[in-house]
């Protein structure tokens, strides 16, 4: 079953997001089922944090370009941010770099996983899609959207300029960070980007 949802920060609540797919889905615990969803961007905020920080189960399997084509990872484990999941101390965030290849990074669920989204990993992003963007502002809005789901808590809302801003140097790659975030501030302010997300139970 496809479905289309419209995701604002605080439609779902930590805990009670995945109970709710399910019942929009029909699906039983446990059953592996296809959704598609509509990511909606405001610049400033943990953007649909609250949905995709809920369990260890969403797995990113396509996006759409900016020409209107979908796009799919070959692999049934994506190379890109395949498991956005928080939860312990042992959260898995993949990330690719210019050559196409990818690495696990180990985070603490109270730190974040910015550092593993910089604008080389954009640049791979699109070239991993096959030159499909003429511009970098959907893999810029997707890659701001996984991030923002590394951090556990609701402060994520409220510290992602501060934590751009030099507070976590360890976590702000040269200043590729305080681009993006400016980038994205430029945004409309309402960016959609859609998604396929599998939701493996």
């Amino acid at each position: 079953m496809i479905i289309t949802m419209h995701l604002y920060t605080g439609l779902f609540v930590y805990g009670d997001a995945i109970a709710q797919m399910r019942t929009l889905l029909a699906m039983p615990k446990g059953r592996e089922g296809f959704f598609r969803i509509d990511l909606i961007l405001k610049p400033g905020e943990g953007v649909a944090a609250s949905l995709l920080m809920s369990r260890k189960s969403l797995y990113i399997d396509a996006f759409l370009g900016a020409d209107g084509t979908w796009y799919h990872f070959a692999d049934s484990e994506p190379p890109f941010a395949p498991k956005l999941g928080v939860g312990g101390n042992n959260n898995r965030v993949r990330k690719i770099d210019l050559k196409g290849t990818h690495s696990a990074l180990r985070t603490n669920t109270t730190a974040t996983t910015y550092s593993a989204f910089t604008r080389m990993d954009l640049v791979a992003l699109r070239q991993y899609s096959g030159g499909g963007f003429d511009h970098l502002r959907l893999p810029l809005s997707f890659a701001v959207v996984a991030c923002a789901e590394a951090v556990r808590f609701k402060e994520t809302e409220l510290r992602i300029e501060r934590l751009l801003a030099s507070e976590h140097d360890a976590y702000k790659p040269l200043s590729d960070w305080q681009t993006l975030f400016k980038d994205w501030e430029k945004l409309t302010e309402v960016q959609s980007a859609k998604v396929w997300v599998r939701h493996a139970g």
